[in-house]
């Protein structure tokens, strides 16, 4: 039973999600982005937001609870899952 296309799109998806949980992620839940923050993907993150989500740059609490709850605890859950496999 080899991996198929669509699981190899899918790992490669999943690995993306969890690398921005390490790094946009976690940068937003520990303080404001703001233009010219030179973080690794924060610049082109700002400017996404600018233009698509400002929402992001405004930072309710929920979605910053929200971010913060994707950029700590799911990634456990994920390790967890594959510790399993």
């Amino acid at each position: 039973m080899g991996i198929t296309v669509t699981n190899a799109v899918l790992v490669v998806l999943q690995s993306y999600f969890l690398f921005m949980n390490f790094t946009v992620e976690k940068s937003y839940c520990e303080r404001e982005l703001k233009a010219g923050d030179t973080g690794f993907l924060i610049p082109e993150t700002v400017e996404f937001c600018i233009q698509h989500n400002p929402l992001f740059l405004e930072r309710p609490d929920w979605l910053r609870n929200a971010t913060c709850i994707s950029a700590y605890i799911f990634p456990l859950g994920y390790f967890f899952i594959l510790v399993r496999f």
